[in-house]
Order: structure tokens, then C-alpha cells, then sequence
């Protein structure tokens, strides 16, 4: 609400806002994991060098029971579905790597039904191929 807090008072409390559905986010491993900030609907959630893989994971709020997950990237007219893992109870993971600098769209369903954050862009940047070859 904006308020302050009176004087020897400490603050910690944020407003509580609604979850979304599905948490779906880049995931760089155990330590920076974003669970609970999920991307937006069209929000950039994510950046990948040209050729080099990128994880993604969605987690399910609703905790869904054998729940079917389709992974769809549109790339100009191409569409191209992705291999999605469960890798632990209503965590899916999906992996992605393209050659071409641009922003590819991805389309998430769970059970046929798209989920309310998707899609969601993924920007593909150029390669920083000194630092990976030097020479």
C-alpha cells in the first residue's frame, strides 16, 4: 500500500499477489533458481548465445496430476515442438539452442491448453566466439 513504517518499527511484508498457473523461467542451475517468478505473457524470459543450449523450466502450481506438456517454438513460419522432461514432481524441463540472432516465440500447453503466461520470447543474441575460441 505504500505506507511507511512507524518509527522503531520494522517493515518486511509485501503485498501477496496472485501466482500464476505455471512458473516458467530460464534456469541456470540450483543456486539462481526462479521458481515462484514465473515470466509474463510476451515477456523476454530468457537469452541464449547463437548455438549454445538453453534450459527452461515450468513449474506447475496447480500441481497437476499426469498432466501432458507440449513445448511449440515458432521461428518465422516454422514450428518446431520440443522434447519436454519431467524432472521432478510438476517440474518440466525443456531445453532449446538455434544458430540464427533473433527472438523466437514459444508456446506452452498443458493438457492441449495453452497457459495463461504464453507465449513468452526468447532472444537469441550473437556468439562471443573470442571468448570461447581464443586465437
Amino acid at each position: 500500500m505504500g505506507l511507511a513504517c512507524k518509527e522503531e518499527y520494522e517493515c518486511f511484508c509485501k503485498p501477496c499477489i496472485k501466482a500464476f498457473d505455471v512458473d516458467v523461467f530460464q534456469y541456470f542451475g540450483d543456486s539462481n533458481d526462479k521458481a515462484g517468478h514465473g515470466c509474463e505473457k510476451m515477456s523476454l524470459c530468457g537469452e541464449a548465445e547463437q548455438t549454445k543450449e538453453i534450459t527452461f523450466h515450468a513449474v506447475d502450481n496447480r500441481k497437476r496430476e499426469n498432466v501432458k506438456v507440449e513445448v511449440l517454438m515458432h521461428l518465422d513460419r516454422e514450428k518446431i515442438v520440443l522434447d519436454v522432461e519431467e524432472i521432478h514432481p510438476y517440474t518440466y524441463q525443456f531445453l532449446w539452442s538455434h544458430g540464427e540472432i533473433g527472438v523466437d516465440i514459444i508456446e506452452i500447453f498443458f493438457n492441449g491448453e495453452q497457459i495463461s503466461e504464453s507465449p513468452i520470447r526468447l532472444q537469441i543474441v550473437e556468439r562471443q566466439c573470442d571468448v570461447d575460441f581464443p586465437g
